[in-house]
């Protein structure tokens, strides 16, 4: 049957990477002679209904296509000698007048034969399934023939060797075994020219298929094919003659079915982004591990189909992706998902079955591209999962500071500057947000990224001159395209300059030995919030000389200045020192509200 094999997927011209295989039932189809495009491949066949010329097994048939309407979902049908196979179909809307293509081959014996290739896509205007054209190919044995001339002398005896690739050199000495679908070279040698070469295949069934018949240069004989049924022995013949001479040699070689374990299961399931409300567009991927004991190759893409139930709760929105196909060891996993996003259009369960297709097959070395082997054995893993819509929930965002504003448009309060303050947001959903501060200088942005769903963040600082309003905002959209605002008014005002005159008055009585005596103011306090007190260290010194032996009163007066916008308060200490040891102290405490 015909094969599609992954060459085709890293060519940039081709667009069917995104096929799925999707079959269509071939009923009620309207014919369009000529009116919607055509179909050929690379030996001709351009123009309605054109036959086109004949292909090897393996041979790579490159099949070209273009339309002159909009259509979507085209199918490529095969009917050849033994029935229609299953078509090709494409999940793809090609564009008027661009020319397509998907390279294909013949792999099977069963194959050989004439085979009709039919093109088929649905139009968009009418949504009819419409036959776009056809044409016929052929498949033809491949049998390849190679010459190695020999110069002998008619004195030498005639000999003869028949033998496959995987040995059987030397007289009637037996070969080895091959699978079905495996590659077998049988190869006849005959040391001179010989009238008459004859290469007889027998298999187990009586069939007898001649490989060669007729005279012969001399040197080795070679055929190629494909093993086949039925399962059992051969035997190759290989006879010569020359004049009335006749040598011969037989080789056997076994067919045997080759049982491979094609298992898989899918491990896990993801939905991202999760929790999905009504509305979102989310992706599905899903965890694929190769139980079997064979390995087995899998696009991540193209062997991942998808359906849920019931059918209006989401809507499929595809890309077209094209990663070839991988080889899964046994044992190992690797990812497959949904190439696009399914959007969902109303709450409740929906239940997603996910099928995950493979085959076994190998990457041949200094290939990127994993192929299936012939025949092909193919395996599927299927799991459903039950996925909750949420109602949609309206996409909000806040920004506050550490003196209110929480909720939509809230005002906040006020602050001096120099202040301390905090600034708060946060979004009821995964969204990428813009945070910035509008004051009379100009914006500050404050952050920009992505932030996670009902998740408070903070921004400190220092509120710095010049004084004025500040309007707080947050800009916000989520994964989805939603947007979301939200802003915050604060006040602030310039420092407040608080003057405290301390006025002490001491009367102090002179003694005998003082010459003089010192006054000195020792320490100032004012407060810059309602509970902290700091020192200034303010000093005046009054300095008085004694002119009697009467009462002296002095009188010392401190300024000091603050920032506060609370109760200024002050107290003051000073010291009486005479000249000689004799000292007196005073200590007065004033406070001013």
């Amino acid at each position: 049957m015909p094969r599609w094999g992954c060459r085709f997927i890293v060519m940039a011209s081709i667009l069917v990477i995104a096929l799925t295989m999707v079959i269509y039932p071939i009923v009620a189809q309207v014919h369009i002679p000529g009116a919607v495009g055509d179909l050929w491949t690379d030996k001709g066949g351009q123009g309605y209904n054109v036959d086109d010329g004949s292909y090897r097994l393996f041979e790579t048939i490159i099949f070209y296509f273009e339309f002159d309407v909009r259509v979507s979902y085209p199918c490529l049908r095969f009917i050849g000698p033994y029935g229609e196979v299953s078509p090709l179909c494409m999940t793809l809307a090609p564009e008027p007048g661009k020319t397509y293509n998907i390279p294909i081959y013949f792999n099977e014996e069963r194959d050989i034969g004439e085979w009709t290739i039919i093109l088929e896509a649905t139009l968009e205007e009418s949504n009819e399934r419409v036959e776009v054209d056809r044409l016929r190919i052929w498949i033809t044995g491949e049998t390849t023939t190679t010459t190695t001339t020999t110069i002998t002398t008619t004195e030498e005896e005639l000999e003869v060797d028949v033998y496959t690739n995987k040995g059987g050199r030397g007289l009637n000495v037996p070969d080895g075994t091959y699978y079905v679908g495996e590659r077998v070279t049988i190869y006849c040698s005959v040391n001179s020219a010989v009238d008459d070469l004859r290469v007889v295949l027998y298999k187990p069934n009586g069939e007898r298929l001649i490989l060669h018949q007729g005279s012969w240069p001399g040197g080795t004989f070679q055929t190629s094919g494909t093993a086949g049924y039925p399962l059992g022995e051969r035997k190759v013949i290989c006879r010569a003659r020359k004049g009335s001479d006749f040598v011969e040699d037989v080789t056997l070689f076994v067919v045997e079915e080759k049982h491979e374990e094609c298992k898989l299961e899918i491990t896990d399931v993801s939905i991202e982004p999760y929790p999905v409300r009504v509305g979102d567009r989310f992706r599905v991927g899903v965890t694929v591990r190769n139980i079997g004991s064979s390995s087995v190759c899998i696009s991540p893409h193209l062997d991942f189909h998808i359906e849920w139930y019931p059918r209006d709760s989401l809507k499929a929105h595809p890309l077209l992706c094209g990663t070839p196909p991988q080889e899964l060891p046994p044992g190992g996993e690797m990812g497959a998902g949904y190439c696009g996003s399914l959007e969902a259009l109303k709450p409740g369960i929906v239940t997603l079955r996910i099928t995950v297709s493979g085959c076994v097959g190998h990457t041949p070395p200094g290939e990127t591209c994993c192929g299936c082997e012939s025949p092909e054995v193919s395996c599927t893993a299927t799991k459903e999962y039950d996925l909750e819509i949420l109602p949609r929930e309206e996409f909000k965002v806040d920004i506050w500071t550490d003196r209110g504003g929480q909720g939509h448009l809230e005002p906040d309060g006020t602050y001096y500057v120099g202040e301390y303050g905090e600034v708060y947001f946060e979004a009821n959903r995964r969204a990428y947000v813009h945070v910035y501060e509008e004051y009379p200088g100009g914006i500050i942005k404050l952050y920009e990224g992505w932030i996670d769903g009902n998740r408070v963040y903070r921004i400190s600082g220092t509120y710095k001159a010049p004084p004025g309003d500040r309007l707080f905002v947050i800009k916000a959209e989520d994964e989805y395209g939603h947007g979301a605002y939200d802003e915050c008014l604060v006040h602030v005002i310039a420092e407040e300059t608080v003057t405290t005159t301390i006025t002490t008055t001491s009367t102090i009585t002179e003694t005998e030995y003082a010459e003089e005596t010192t006054y000195t103011t020792v320490h100032v306090w004012t407060t810059t919030t309602k509970t902290k007190w700091v020192e200034s260290n303010a000093y005046t010194t009054t300095t008085v000389t004694r002119t009697t032996t009467t009462w002296t009163t002095v009188t010392t007066t401190t300024t000091v200045t603050s920032t506060s916008s609370y109760t200024s308060s002050a107290a003051i200490a000073f010291t009486a020192i005479p000249a000689t040891a004799a000292f007196l102290k005073a200590r007065r405490r004033w406070r001013k509200k």
